[in-house]
């Protein structure tokens, strides 16, 4: 029998300054027991937008939908569940959430893990680029496992729009994400771009946890 897949969150929102530290309290109190008690959770990571205040991201990583499912059960969930009915967010921030099925192995990100930046990116691509698109993403992740200031690299397509694909990276630190810019992945990205392969403009984004 073949392993799950692992089934992945990313969702980003921004919160009236005045919630800010309610939900910072509820949200650290979740990761934890979240990790520390679904097994069926991979990985939890949390952060605050780079350039924008009280915007936050969230990338979460179950063992296929059952874990992600049964996560909302789950009575440390219920603080955010309720959070989120008390009108938190500012206006235009309500949840921008994506689902999609990875293409990675589902395993743990070590709790010490050192990563400290992230990147998330959302693509919509035009049908007859996916093929390369999808060994640009491959040859990306491939790359990442062997540099040590990757600490993930995870992506796949939108659980309900196909041809959306998102992906997700978490760096060292600061230092290792602008050295990323500079790379030779980077620039094979930035060609891949040139050649109009997408049916709109991406929604990128980096926040620091």
């Amino acid at each position: 029998m073949a392993a799950e897949k692992p089934f992945v969150l990313n969702a980003c929102f921004t919160l009236k300054p005045e919630r800010r530290d309610e939900y910072l309290a509820i949200i650290a109190e979740d990761k934890k027991q979240t990790l520390a008690t679904e097994p069926l959770a991979t990985v939890f990571v949390c952060g605050e937008d780079a350039t924008t205040p009280n915007k936050f991201h969230l990338h979460e990583e179950y063992i296929g939908q059952e874990g992600f499912d049964a996560h909302g059960k789950m009575p440390h969930f219920k603080p955010w569940a309720d959070f989120v009915e008390t009108d938190p967010f500012a206006e235009g921030g309500g949840i921008v959430a994506g689902f999609y099925y990875g293409t990675h192995e589902a395993a743990k990100l070590a709790a010490d893990a050192p990563a400290s930046r992230c990147a998330h990116a959302e693509y919509c691509v035009k049908a007859e680029f996916k093929d390369e698109f999808l060994k640009l993403a491959e040859e990306t992740r491939e790359e990442c496992g062997k540099d040590e200031s990757c600490a993930r690299f995870v992506y796949g397509e939108d659980k309900d729009t196909p041809n959306t694909f998102h992906l997700f990276r978490a760096f060292d630190g600061q230092e290792s994400y602008e050295a990323y810019t500079g790379s030779d992945q980077f620039k094979k990205w930035k060609a891949f771009s040139e050649k109009e392969p997408l049916t709109k403009a991406p929604v990128l984004s980096s926040y620091v946890v």
